[in-house]
């Protein structure tokens, strides 16, 4: 026994000494570059579009290119193919990587996104989106009188968010990494006097394999279809939630006070070619709309309660999905138009007043406002729908309101010309369904975006000029959303109280505002998002951002949908302290009732935290699913031309990713590889020998 207890001791000692070894030759050979984020493979009901690479990876020479110059040379003269080259953000554009890409010398590419200065050079541009966002599923795209691009609202897009990259593509944001990689090039691969280097090279390894293929119909076919027994995934729809609040609670049996309602909305979604990128985007195509219209829930949220109680109903939301064809605002206009908003109905729940989309007497849309020159606003309509003479009166009326409460501030807000189609906005569904919705969608450009970097990695804080801040100097940009929030927050008080005199009053909070662009653009772990989860969520925020895109729809809420109702729930709700005890009675005091899909209820540590203090709010705040009706189970139609499709491939493996090494010669490791294979013969000899002589060359004297 103990001989065998010691055999066995032997035996694992060693497969652990062979474990360590290899991991440790793999060390010595491969260096991870861990700060990456990759361009993903989507799908729609006719395309895929994106990257992937092999499902084993794809490897090559890296090649640094500063200059177009450095394109061309591996064009032309560069004789180690594949390469993977590594691309400053200026090369990285539509014509060189076209180019690459059909050279067929490049098994991937490699871009820096470290430089955040770049955004500010008048002379550069990037834009990855298509000229007419969402051009397809748009209120035009039935009217033969505009067309679905009646204007290049992007006229630096590129499209190439919606391309077939064919090979894998990263971007690379940690600076010392970016060091290593090209001090590895220029230590090896830079050309000399224009003649290509000796090896050993320097060589990257991309892993990037997602499994999906072709369309969404042909994905999710696969993706539903049982193999022994299991289910295997290749793709998912993207979704998750839209977020909604009114001031004062509704209930079914009442309805809507004087059957209107005026709906106050923008885009929390943004997106970019690469996956989860960081610094994060979307500062001002999305996250300069929804800040400003959280300002506004902020500032009429403080209101008197007896005030609140004597306005008519106003709902705000924000819309997740609308990136990628209007996803969240489709689904909600669906659910409108089938009875089933805000929920199905259900004798047994107490349930809000349902909504449709013939109850909207207002509807205001907020949409890009961080870069507006001198504080000129431009208040967007629907030329079609105003030639109705009740809803061009209601919208004029809107107008009018928004107008008229700007009074002591630096902005304007102007109307372009009166048969200027809609501007891409969440307002295009609501057309769509048929409803003449009166409407404004507010935006800081006329025609063309101000945003050169729309639905890119470029349109970050820095494009605002919004720096790392969280002391207490207010920015530019938190003291001119404010303010535009306090012209929105008036004028809404004003058709929502019309017999009010007061609407001078209300004033949004630039510093709130200024709190909010540092959390969601700058640094999740920081004193507003603390103040407004537990004291165990406090602990696990991060200390980086929470990504913009929507995602794939999982069934829960992802960390941007979740700050945005947890701020609406503080701005609305009332709190009521509790105590912090060990058992579960802290989560009975502040729980949700299962049958009350009114009110809803969570636990925050507040402001000021206390160690075993914390506060109970209730508020109004609810969701809807933000999920396209073309995958709704039992009504699937994954080649819908009416409503989005989109998905996102399942990854192949370990996720994604990039190691460097130096790559030998091709002689090299012939000779690498012979010499493997004689020693291998060899020992396999030894071994034949020794075991056919043993009980000679191991006998006992006797």
């Amino acid at each position: 026994m103990d001989t065998f207890v010691v055999k066995a001791f032997l035996v694992v000692l060693m497969q652990f000494v062979l474990i360590v070894s290899a991991r440790k030759t793999q060390d010595m050979i491969y260096t991870d570059i861990k700060s990456t984020s990759p361009c993903v493979r989507r799908f729609n009901a006719t395309h895929q579009i994106g990257c992937t690479s092999d499902f084993y990876g794809n490897t090559g020479v890296i090649h640094y290119m500063a200059s177009d110059s450095d394109v061309q040379w591996v064009i032309d003269n560069g004789p180690h193919q594949p390469y993977i080259p590594l691309m400053e953000p200026h090369v990285f554009n539509y014509a060189n990587v076209m180019k690459l890409v059909d050279s067929k010398k490049v098994g991937g590419i490699l871009v820096i996104n470290i430089n955040s200065t770049i955004s500010q050079q008048n002379n550069f541009y990037f834009s990855p989106d298509r000229k007419c966002p969402n051009q397809h599923f748009g209120y035009y795209n039935n009217e033969s009188d505009y067309g679905d691009c009646p204007v290049e609202w992007n006229p630096d897009g590129n499209a190439m968010n919606f391309m077939d990259l064919k090979v894998p593509i990263l971007s690379l944001y940690n600076e010392a990494e970016v060091n290593y990689i090209i001090k590895c090039y220029k230590d090896h691969n830079e050309p000399m006097d224009n003649k290509p280097p000796s090896y050993p090279l320097c060589a990257t390894e991309v892993l990037d394999f997602m499994y999906g293929a072709k369309d969404t119909p042909t994905c999710m076919r696969r993706t539903q279809q049982t193999t022994n027994l299991e289910l295997s995934y290749f793709c998912d729809p993207l979704g998750d939630y839209n977020s909604w609040v009114t001031l004062v609670p509704t209930n079914k049996t009442q309805g809507l006070r004087h059957n209107s309602l005026i709906l106050v909305a923008a885009q929390v979604d943004a997106t970019s070619l690469f996956y989860h990128v960081l610094p994060r985007d979307g500062a001002e195509h999305s996250a300069s709309s929804f800040i400003t219209l959280l300002a506004v829930v902020q500032a009429l949220g403080a209101l008197n309660s007896t005030i609140k109680q004597d306005m008519d109903d106003i709902m705000f939301v924000f819309f997740q999905g609308e990136s990628y064809d209007y996803i969240g605002s489709s689904r909600m206009v669906y659910d409108m138009r089938k009875g089933q908003f805000p929920f199905k109905e259900n004798a047994e729940f107490s349930q809000p007043a349902f909504v449709d989309v013939d109850d909207i007497a207002y509807y205001l849309e907020l949409n890009q406002l961080g870069l507006a020159v001198d504080g000129k606003l431009f208040a967007h309509t629907d030329p079609i729908t105003q030639q109705d003479q009740p809803t061009k009166t209601q919208t004029d009326k809107l107008l009018k309101s928004l107008q008229s409460s700007i009074s002591g501030s630096d902005i304007t807000i102007n109307k372009p010309s009166q048969d200027q189609p809609l501007p891409p906005a969440s307002f295009h569904r609501f057309l769509r369904s048929g409803v003449k919705v009166p409407g404004i969608v507010l935006t800081d450009h006329e025609k063309e975006y101000r945003n050169r970097f729309y639905n890119s990695r470029f349109d970050t804080a820095e494009l605002l000029q919004y720096e790392e801040n969280e002391n207490s100097t207010i920015f530019p940009l938190a003291t001119e959303l404010a303010t535009i929030a306090t012209t929105i927050s008036r004028a809404l008080y004003k058709l929502a109280r019309p017999e009010a005199t007061d609407a001078d009053l209300i004033q949004a909070n630039a510093t709130i505002v200024n709190d909010m662009l540092y959390c969601f653009l700058i640094r999740a772990n920081c004193r507003l998002f603390r103040s407004i989860v537990s004291q165990t969520e406090a602990s696990s925020l991060s200390n980086s951002v929470y990504p913009s895109y929507v995602g794939v729809f999982t069934g829960e809420t992802n960390s941007m949908t979740k700050f945005i109702q947890r701020l609406l729930g503080f701005f609305t709700g009332s709190l009521t302290s509790v105590k912090l005890i060990e058992t579960d009675e802290t989560q009975n005091q502040c729980k949700t009732n299962s049958n009350d899909q009114i009110f809803q209820s969570f636990l925050i540590q507040g402001p000021n935290p206390v160690k075993d203090r914390g506060y109970c709010v209730e508020s109004t705040v609810n969701q809807s699913p933000a999920l396209s009706p073309a995958f709704i189970e039992g009504e699937e139609d994954w080649a819908s031309t009416e409503y989005s499709t989109w998905t996102e491939s399942q990854w192949g493996g370990s996720s994604f990713s990039l190691r460097v090494y130096l790559k030998p010669s091709t002689e090299q490791e012939s000779l690498i590889f012979s010499l493997g294979m004689i020693i291998l013969l060899v020992s396999l000899l030894l071994s034949y020998f020794l075991n056919a002589r043993a009980s000679i060359i191991f006998s006992t004297p006797s």
